[in-house]
């Protein structure tokens, strides 16, 4: 993570070291062409609103790069192209053949993509005048259905803090050149950066470590391809401990999220009062074990168990014999977070994933009320061992002695019930297949996330009709990136 003056001082030493300011722009707007190409991969209408400074000509770059992919451009800027820097000028020749630049977003129709290209790092809070109204006009467009893509960080949006002020742009997906800026996890920046990404670019990355948004690059040497001689046994053994009368929906999820996402073997135990409907409703993949007290399950048995969905309330005493059993990898959430709420001195230990929604971290950890989320987390790991993942419109991964990992993908789309089931029985899946609680955790949380953004991008569903088993059946579009995020363009 690198503060603006680090930024400019990482240009600077890529300058010196042979890298010309036209190799560098061409370098950020390939990647950021690569990565609109990943997130959506149908070519349509592009509107490319610039100022008249570099991060214009990166725009015009990434426009080159997306016409020749079949995309239709549009140009909108307040300045004539006589005020822009030298090299946007430059990169307006390159682009070819357009349709004249435009100085209002007025008029264009059926737009599919806006890129946000007016203001770079050096920007202040908010913006005004004819910047200012390009922003209220993109925002129209946006709320017709247009994605607004932001490149490096949204105008008006302040790198350093996160601060923002009036009409600063609220960004669907903020493509962020090089490295992560610490303005972009800001808790109240998180309205305005949307889904994040890094996009690597040679000379601009940050070696350094440290605190990073987890934007499935590394996907691949967590989950690489399976050998020829795979079969079930490799996969692993996930047990799940969920449901109650009523709450039977929140263990079916947790059961299919664990299949879809790649466990070798999923039980469920259910108790006699709910296997009837359990043993119909489940996939025919899951094994479901009737039990008449979750005190008769034996750990042991599995590589990972997942306890705590749709749960409810009752047999308190029996869920603490079955924790006290569990030795190896869990993942508890939901209920199960809640029944340990009181004490989680004496529950908490190494091998758990904990996965809060910050109702449940209020209950774990009262003092989080007067704390920000980064905050929470550090506190919570310097107290407690084990993994956290803190869900919220931007989900967080800590591990004492570890970095902060941050989420990069998923939306508004995913604000409904269930979601949380799917990722229980995916981060539990993941452990099976041999990942610790951390990268099971960052994985789980992006796979989700991302498979969530390609129903949502591909206008398969929309914000508001997402289901968490929509998720869950669709993994593959998640996994499906794993190679094409790990390049350092995003090929």
């Amino acid at each position: 993570m690198k503060t603006i003056a680090q930024v400019r001082a990482l240009e600077k030493a890529a300058i010196e070291a042979g890298s010309s300011e036209d190799e560098l722009m061409e370098r950020a707007g390939e990647g950021i062409a690569r990565q609109i190409t990943f997130h959506f991969p149908r070519p349509g209408h592009l509107a490319a609103c610039l100022g008249r400074g570099h991060n214009a000509g990166d725009a015009l770059v990434a426009a080159r790069y997306l016409k020749s992919r079949g995309w239709k451009i549009s140009l909108i800027s307040p300045y004539p192209e006589g005020d822009w820097a030298a090299l946007c000028q430059e990169n307006l020749q390159r682009l070819g053949s357009h349709e004249g630049l435009r100085s209002s977003l007025e008029g264009l129709a059926s737009v599919d993509l806006i890129l946000d290209g007016l203001l770079g790092l050096g920007g202040r809070p908010g913006l005004a005048g004819e910047l200012g109204a390009l922003a209220v006009e993109m925002e129209e467009q946006r709320q017709q259905g247009a994605w607004l893509v932001s490149m490096d960080v949204p105008s008006g949006l302040d790198a350093d803090t996160g601060a923002s002020g009036q009409h600063t742009v609220a960004a669907d997906l903020t493509l962020t050149v090089g490295c992560l800026k610490p303005g972009l996890i800001a808790d109240e920046a998180v309205h305005y950066v949307g889904r994040l990404q890094v996009v690597p670019v040679e000379g601009l990355e940050d070696e350094s470590g440290g605190d990073a948004v987890f934007d499935g690059r590394e996907l691949r040497s967590l989950l690489p391809r399976r050998p020829y001689d795979f079969h079930k046994g490799k996969a692993g053994r996930v047990g799940i401990v969920a449901g109650s009368r009523g709450l039977t929906g929140a263990a079916r999820l947790t059961a299919e999220s664990a299949l879809r996402g790649g466990a070798g073997l999923v039980t469920l135990f259910a108790l006699r009062e709910i296997y009837p409907i359990l043993a119909t409703c489940c996939p025919p993949e899951v094994m479901v074990r009737e039990v008449d007290s979750w005190s008769e399950i034996d750990p042991t048995a599995y590589d990972v168990m997942a306890v705590g969905p749709g749960l409810g309330h009752e047999h308190q005493t029996d869920f603490e014999r079955l924790l006290g059993k569990i030795d190896g990898p869990l993942v508890l959430d939901a209920d199960g977070l809640n029944r340990i709420a009181s004490e989680p001195d004496t529950w908490v230990r190494k091998e758990m994933v904990l996965t809060p929604h910050p109702g449940e971290m209020r209950r774990l950890l009262p003092e989080a009320d007067k704390l920000d989320r980064e905050r929470i987390a550090r506190h919570w790991t310097e107290r407690y061992p084990g993994v956290l993942l803190l869900k919220g419109a931007r989900t967080l991964v800590a591990e004492r002695g570890r970095s902060i990992s941050y989420n990069g993908s998923g939306g508004p789309a995913m604000g409904s019930g269930g979601q949380g089931d799917v990722l229980t029985g995916l981060i539990a899946a993941l452990i099976a297949q041999g990942l610790d609680g951390y990268d099971a955790a960052r994985a789980g949380a992006y796979l989700a996330g991302r498979t969530a953004d390609a129903l949502v991008f591909s206008r398969k569903f929309n914000e508001q009709t997402l289901l968490a088993g929509d998720v869950a059946e669709n993994f593959h579009l998640g996994i499906t990136g794993v190679h094409q995020t790990a390049s350092p363009a995003g090929k």
